[in-house]
Order: structure tokens, then C-alpha cells, then sequence
């Protein structure tokens, strides 16, 4: 757990509760918030997902995996709200726009360990996570693992990548229908080792994958159920590339001005930031590390992390301009004592500033 960067800055100023080491341009940010530990000891807490309220955005809800027992349900001030135990949920994702009995409700998408299946929930206007009658699919896979969702809204369609540890292979399935759940398969990706994080662009139809172990990387390709060729963001270091340790999780901050893809990188303890569009230029890299605010309260930055989400959007508090969630999976108490995992969060807004000020 890095307590201050690993990087010691030459200059650096701090603004905001954001310090930036402009030798070794490492930002490094602060959670300002973060939930109560999940229930399961060991490496439990896994994949974070982000569900809007448009009605109110304060009443939004974050939703995190305890991967040995199920789904939380978080509100904005890292509360938990909901427990829905399910099973060895292990990654999650979320869309909204969807019909059930002539409602408009969201979707939470996740992959369900001691099954291999698919298990879909509706959320509701109220962002609660409901299951209903017929919401599983059961896959022919013996070690199912990450998950994305894509929603295609040229063609109306939402389809689910699901990675599989043993077969080294991203499978495609196109939904059918949600109520109840029917999937085909559309297509299969194989990659060189194993895969979990996964983030889909929507509106620019890329599929962005990470690759753990010996080929650790950052991949993309077509998102659309098309004969595409699949292109390499990033490698490891020890390669030439900027990758340090695993890369886990993947999210994208889709802003017009300039847009980020944000890698985690578990065996490094921080975060690898490239541009969204083109040939996504790498950027750079911050870390989560230790808050104390002025009123004594403590929160342990995040480690070892595995799944991360982001939204770009006003929030209250803390989070005008939007989120970043980052699982923790060394979490600490203020003497180091060590408690189970947990997610932190984390204002979006400054780290999105100052990567969209590099220059080329």
C-alpha cells in the first residue's frame, strides 16, 4: 500500500486535494469516499458498476461485486443500501432504456461463477436490483470470468462479451430478449492468455480488452459482430510498452474535448491513462493513495486494484464533473490493519483536466 507516491516529485503543487509531480507526471488523487468492507474475506470485492438516476442525480447507486457472494448497492455517500446474494458474481455491467411491463427500467448484467452463467437483473426507477423469473442463461463454459455490455443504438440491439479463463476466449452473444433472458452466440475472440477487464465505447464501437500474465496488454476491436482484425493498445514494459503488472480493469471517460481510456494496473498499484480516439496515445499515469481531511476522517488510497468505473456527468458533492470507483484490494485502517476489500471513490473531474492538457 503506497501510504505517498512511489515517484518522488522535483516540483509539485498541490490544488484541490490533487497532487501533481510534474518530473515523473504522476498525478495522484485522493478517494474522498469510500464503502464499508464487503463480507468475504480474502480477494472478495471485485467489479464496480454506475447506475444513473436521471430524475435525481443524487439518488444514483453504485453497485460492486463481492465475487464469493454476490451484488451490493451503494449510494453516493458510500453507504450500503442493498445486499442482493446471489452467488460468485464476478464482473458486472449496466444500461438503461429497456421496457419491462411498459416501464422503462435500467439492466445489471454480471457473470455468475457457480453456474458459468449469465444473470440478468432489472434495476428500478428507484435503482433497486430486482430479480425476476427467467433471468439466467447457463453457457456451456467451464470457467466463465469478465463481462461487458455493448448497446448498439444505431441498430437497437445490446449485446454481452464474456471471457473464459480456460478456453482463452471472448465470446459475443447478441440478447434476444431480457424478459425473460435469451442470448445467441454471434462470435468468439480468441486471445494469447487470460482475459477479464473489459469496457466497451459505445457511441465509437470498440471493444477494449486486457489481457493478464505473460501477455499482459491492452487490446480493442470492433465491437460490431464483424471480421475484425484485433489491435494492441499497449504491452508490458518489459516489452516497450507502458504496462506495469497486470492490467485488470478498463474504463473510458467519454468526453467530445478529449476522451480517456483508464487501465488499472494491479501489480503496479496505479492507473495507465491513454486518449480515447485514434491510436490512443498513451498519456500517463496516477495513483489513488492515502486521504485525511481536515476533520480527521481517514480513507487508505487503493491497491492491488482490480475492477474500475467511471461516469462523466454532475453529481453533488464531491463528484461535479463525475466518478471514478476503483475496487481496493489491500484495504487499511489508519494503523495498517488490514480489513476486507472495499471500493473507493474518487472525484473524476481533475484527473479528466489534467490529462486532457497533455499535449502530443
Amino acid at each position: 500500500m503506497h501510504s505517498k507516491s512511489i515517484f518522488p516529485p522535483l516540483v509539485a503543487t498541490v490544488l484541490f486535494g490533487y497532487q501533481i509531480s510534474y518530473a515523473q507526471k504522476i498525478l495522484e488523487t485522493y478517494p474522498v469516499i469510500e464503502t464499508p468492507p464487503v463480507a468475504s474475506q480474502g480477494d472478495a470485492a471485485d467489479d464496480p458498476a454506475f447506475w444513473l438516476n436521471i430524475v435525481d442525480s443524487s439518488k444514483s447507486v453504485i453497485f460492486g461485486t463481492d465475487k464469493e457472494a454476490g451484488i451490493y448497492a451503494y449510494n453516493l455517500a458510500g453507504e450500503q443500501i442493498q445486499f442482493v446474494g446471489v452467488g460468485r458474481i464476478n464482473n458486472i455491467d449496466v444500461r438503461a432504456g429497456y421496457l419491462l411491463d411498459d416501464i422503462e427500467v435500467s439492466i445489471l448484467v454480471g457473470t455468475n461463477r457457480n453456474l458459468n452463467s449469465i444473470d440478468f437483473f432489472s434495476i428500478s426507477n428507484k435503482g433497486e436490483l430486482v430479480e425476476y423469473s427467467g433471468n439466467r442463461v447457463v453457457t456451456d463454459l467451464v470457467t466463465i470470468y469478465g463481462l461487458c455490455l455493448f448497446k448498439d443504438t444505431e441498430n437497437d440491439k445490446t449485446y454481452i462479451f464474456v471471457s473464459d479463463e480456460e478456453s482463452l476466449t471472448i465470446r459475443q452473444y447478441l440478447i434476444e430478449s431480457i424478459f425473460p433472458a435469451r442470448l445467441s452466440m454471434v462470435r468468439e475472440i480468441r486471445t494469447s492468455s487470460v482475459s477479464e477487464g473489459c469496457v466497451v465505447d459505445d457511441s465509437r464501437g470498440y471493444l477494449y480488452f486486457s489481457q493478464e500474465d505473460e501477455n499482459n496488454g491492452v487490446y480493442k476491436v470492433l465491437a460490431r459482430p464483424v471480421e475484425s482484425e484485433v489491435q494492441t493498445v499497449d504491452i508490458s514494459k518489459r516489452y516497450g510498452g507502458h504496462l506495469e503488472g497486470d492490467s485488470e480493469g478498463l474504463a473510458i471517460v467519454p468526453s467530445e474535448k478529449k476522451g480517456l481510456l483508464i487501465v488499472s494496473s494491479q501489480g503496479s498499484d496505479d492507473f495507465t491513462v491513454f486518449e480515447r480516439d485514434g491510436s490512443n496515445r498513451y498519456l500517463g499515469r496516477f495513483l489513488i493513495a492515502d486521504y485525511e481531511a481536515a476533520g480527521g476522517s481517514y480513507i487508505d488510497g487503493a491497491s492491488d486494484t482490480d475492477g474500475i468505473e467511471v461516469f462523466l456527468g454532475d453529481l453533488p458533492g464531491p463528484f461535479a464533473g463525475g466518478i471514478l470507483i476503483a475496487q481496493d484490494g489491500l484495504n487499511e485502517s489508519r494503523l495498517g490493519g488490514k480489513e476486507n476489500q472495499n471500493f473507493k471513490l474518487v472525484p473524476l473531474k481533475l484527473i479528466l483536466e489534467h490529462f486532457q492538457s497533455v499535449s502530443p
